[in-house]
């Protein structure tokens, strides 16, 4: 099996198990936000436009099942997204330059 077919696989059983796992009133997935990325972006290898998959909604902070093209933003600024979905009110992950223009918009 290829390298992004079995990372996914993995994905995917790590998924089943956080639904299957029950938790109050519903699963543990239900509050869970799995981020899956790359170091690199596909093509010539660059930092610009990298990949990245979201799964869950981080206990209603995020809305899932949707697909967004944010320009070739940095990453801070979804890391940032990610830190606010939580309740966790930062300013910035890692250079305050890189997230001058606050969370993304449209992911809560």
């Amino acid at each position: 099996m290829a390298g992004g077919k079995r990372r996914h696989r993995g994905t995917q059983d790590l998924v089943t198990r956080l639904k299957a796992a029950r938790e109050g009133d519903g699963s543990v997935f239900d509050g869970t936000l799995c981020l899956q990325g790359s170091e690199i972006a596909t093509g010539p290898h660059t930092k610009k436009n990298m990949p990245y998959l979201l799964l869950g909604s981080a206990g209603g902070g995020l809305r899932p099942g949707r697909c967004h093209d944010f320009g070739g933003v940095s990453h801070n600024r979804l890391l940032l997204s990610i830190l606010h979905a939580f309740g966790i009110e930062a300013n910035a992950v890692g250079l305050p330059e890189l997230c001058s223009n606050g969370p993304l918009p449209g992911l809560a």
